[in-house]
């Protein structure tokens, strides 16, 4: 099942990029992190450090691209894997996901800039029980997902590395 987690961390923090999956950080272990979730998918990956700097110290932004990574969707802005996962492959996605994006005081468990990923989120959450409300700026540019705090007990018994940013820190 580690399969799952390490899709939905690419998949949370990731984005496509020139025909794989792509990341940058201003921190190297997040780049780190993203490059080891790759390579146990099989994905070749390449690391560099990129400009624009971070930061007032003007320290590097670590890219990392994974090439020959596809996450294409069945569901808008879904990995296909998802289509035939049971539920316990399904949480494990969702707490890849969740322990890269959320935040544990708000609910939050997705905000992106692409109403289909936020939606396909809440697709799945649906899919274990877990109800959310979707918000979005005024412009309709940016979006967040929030876990409904009712159900913020359901992720107790997930499969948890950190509770940091895990809605009511519930774990």
């Amino acid at each position: 099942m580690a399969r799952f987690f390490a899709l939905g961390y690419l998949w949370g923090d990731g984005h496509p990029h020139e025909g794989g999956w792509g990341f940058r950080s201003c921190e190297l272990a997040s780049a780190d992190r993203f490059a080891a979730s790759a390579e146990a998918l099989g994905a070749v990956v390449k690391r560099s450090q990129a400009r624009p700097v971070c930061g007032r110290d003007n320290s590097p932004m670590y890219a990392v691209r994974a090439d020959s990574l596809s996450l294409d969707v069945n569901l808008p802005g879904m990995p296909p894997a998802l289509r035939d996962a049971d539920d316990a492959e399904t949480r494990e996605f969702l707490v890849g996901v969740i322990e890269g994006e959320g935040n544990g005081g708000s609910g939050l468990v997705l905000d992106d800039p692409m109403a289909s990923r936020v939606t396909a989120m809440a697709t799945l959450l649906a899919r274990v029980s877990v109800r959310t409300d979707q918000q979005s700026n005024q412009n309709r540019n940016f979006f967040r997902l929030f876990a409904v705090k009712a159900d913020w007990a359901k992720f107790g018994d997930w499969p948890w590395a950190s509770c940091a940013r895990v809605p009511g820190h519930n774990c």
